[in-house]
């Protein structure tokens, strides 16, 4: 696309609101969508209805982005312009600054070969140096290695002595330890022998005691065999009383609850006296009631009548009888 084709058209108003260059409006699009969401395509008017609503809806999309390059071409041209003076104006300034870089980097590069000169002759002095320090310490190390080598030597000599010293030691405390079983076989078979003289004698003496033993207590058990039936015998006697003890109480007591039920209910009768009196006199007056009961013709009246006359004849005879 040329600047040509991104001139803007006349009458543009770049200062007014973007969305009044647009022929479609946002309300516009929001009533399309209301009315294109009832329609339906299952009928041969609704699919050519749908079909003209999409064409309206292509040419609402394609107008707007007409509308869009048209409305962006002044500004893409603005932009290009200012491209094209900063690499004007850029170009003017690197012509001055190249050749400055250029001096400067020649001046850099003297720089920086003598400062690698200055570096690599630290690094052969240390080197150096290190090499000194190394071949100081490794006499070093050559001169303690003797050392201990000499001292390894010596104590070998002095293991080797002290391990033949511990064999002789170990020969003659062998000797010894031998000499002393034999010595501890001997006491152990006279001590055995004392000791089975000593159980025999002792086990002996046992049986002696055993039989003494025995008697005196077969005569214990005797005699505690008599205490216990003594005892025995008693507790019977006092287990026997006791009963009939308790058998003889047990009768006063139930002769007691008796004489007291029998004078309770004799006091009980004696108090309500007075009102037995008056039930035994209501009594008869319901029974006199009952005699003057009226005459009635009909067999409900006579029915319920009778009911009644047999109810207040049995209360009459419960209380005349209960008093």
């Amino acid at each position: 696309m040329s600047d040509t084709d991104l001139a803007p058209a006349p009458g543009i108003d770049l200062t007014a609101d973007v969305r009044t260059q647009y022929e479609v409006t946002i309300e516009a699009i929001a009533e399309a969508a209301e009315t294109y969401a009832l329609l339906k395509a299952d009928t041969p008017d609704g699919y050519c209805k749908v079909q003209l609503a999409i064409r309206d809806c292509v040419a609402m999309r394609t107008g707007t982005d007409k509308t869009r390059k048209r409305l962006k071409a002044p500004a893409i041209i603005y932009g290009r312009e200012v491209e094209a003076v900063a690499n004007e104006l850029k170009a003017a300034v690197e012509a001055i600054e190249g050749p400055l870089k250029e001096k400067k980097a020649a001046v850099d590069e003297v720089k920086a070969r003598e400062k690698e000169a200055r570096e690599e002759a630290k690094r052969v002095e240390a080197a150096a140096v290190a090499a000194a320090e190394l071949a100081e310490e490794a006499a070093r190390l050559k001169a303690i290695r003797d050392a201990q080598k000499v001292e390894a030597d010596r104590l070998a000599a002095e293991r080797a002595a002290f391990e033949e010293t511990q064999r002789v030691e170990r020969q003659r405390l062998a000797t010894i330890a031998a000499e002393n079983d034999a010595k501890l076989d001997k006491e152990r078979e006279i001590m055995e022998a004392e000791r089975a003289a000593y159980q025999a004698e002792q086990e002996r003496k046992a049986a002696a005691a055993k039989v003494i033993s025995d008697a005196e207590a077969a005569e214990r058990k005797a005699v505690a065999d008599a205490a216990a039936e003594k005892l025995a015998k008693e507790r019977a006697q006092l287990q026997a009383e006791k009963k009939a003890a308790d058998e003889k109480a047990a009768a006063a007591a139930a002769e007691r609850a008796r004489v007291d039920a029998e004078k309770a209910e004799a006091e009980r009768v004696a108090a309500m006296a007075p009102d037995l009196e008056k039930l035994a006199s209501f009594g008869r007056q319901v029974d006199e009631l009952v005699s003057h009961a009226p005459a009635v013709t009909t067999p409900e009246a006579q029915k319920m009548l009778g009911d009644a006359v047999a109810d207040m004849g049995a209360i009459a005879g419960f209380l005349v009888g209960d008093a």
